[in-house]
């Protein structure tokens, strides 16, 4: 147990075919949108089982099973893309994440995204393959009754609610995307939370005490400090109770949902059931998920989620 290894740190596979992008386990996440990366993967294989839940239990990798002894529980083990071993860890209910290993080798365990040749989220993909699906309709009247700040349309189009962090820079990229659409009529609903920084929580405090939190928000947005990933607002050194109670209210349903990371997307679909999308989604899925045409963006920033 002692020359265990938890690699967290950026791995490209030996096959040269996939880049691992590493995340915190609270994290201001992207979906897709790492630079230079390599020629795609080979077709994902199948599904199998691999070998009954006690065989998998008894036959873990040690990584897996200091992972387990650590209080995770490992719900599935699947073959994934690249020569990785991919395995679905619950770290808390409602909380799944991808872990890899490679075969062979028993004391690594990669954390992280896994990404394709072309930026598709594999973690992501995996995530909703193999895990546990949760039924988001359950929070409906929860997620109407967030404390959040409208942007975009005040019509009755569409609608989606986006749980941020002020200092996120993937819900900065997030908002730039959303633009064009508010301007189409979408109607966005953010939802601050408080934890990536220090003051971030500060920062949530001060645009939801904002006598104008929209244009505060426009405000906080346009003026992003991309380079330091800081946003453009004083934050708030003394926290009113009502604020405060107002995030903490905001952080347990985001928790609740099981979001790790932000950007997190909510949103009805055509059938009228919420359905999400976690992280900073390629152009053409946030498109899908709005129901509206694929529209142009301009900001090169925005390049790498095409």
């Amino acid at each position: 147990m002692n020359n265990l290894k938890i690699v967290r740190i950026t791995a490209i596979d030996a096959f040269r075919r996939l880049l691992v992008v590493m995340l915190p386990v609270i994290f201001c996440a992207p979906s897709f949108g790492a630079q230079g990366l390599l020629p795609n993967p080979a077709p994902l294989q199948d599904h199998v089982d691999m070998a009954s839940d006690e065989q998998q239990r008894t036959s873990l990798p040690l990584a897996l099973q200091q992972a387990e002894k650590s209080g995770n529980k490992i719900l599935k083990t699947f073959p994934a893309a690249g020569g990785f071993v991919g395995h679905v860890l619950q770290t808390a209910p409602r909380h799944y994440s991808i872990v890899y290993t490679l075969p062979g080798r028993d004391d690594l365990l990669v954390v992280g995204t896994l990404l394709s040749g072309k930026g598709e989220n594999l973690s992501a993909k995996y995530i909703s393959e193999y895990a546990p699906q949760t039924n988001y309709d359950e929070f409906s009247s929860r997620i109407l009754a967030t404390r959040s700040i409208a942007s975009g349309a005040s019509s009755s189009g569409a609608e989606i609610y986006v749980f941020m962090d002020p200092n996120c820079i993937f819900c900065h990229l997030l908002w730039k995307a959303l633009l064009p659409y508010e301007s189409a009529g979408l109607s966005v609903h953010w939802v601050p939370l408080g934890f990536l920084k220090k003051d971030s929580p500060g920062k949530a405090a001060a645009l939801l005490d904002a006598a104008n939190p929209a244009r505060v928000l426009n405000t906080m947005e346009t003026g992003f400090d991309e380079r330091t990933e800081s946003a453009a607002i004083d934050a708030e050194s003394s926290i009113p109770k009502q604020t405060s109670d107002e995030l903490s209210s905001n952080k347990k349903l985001f928790d609740a949902m099981g979001f790790v990371g932000t950007p997190a997307i909510v949103y009805r679909d055509a059938s009228g059931h919420w359905q999400s999308l976690q992280g900073m989604p390629r152009l053409s899925a946030l498109s899908a998920a709005l129901s509206l045409p694929l529209l142009p963006q301009t900001d090169p920033e925005l390049e790498r989620f095409r």
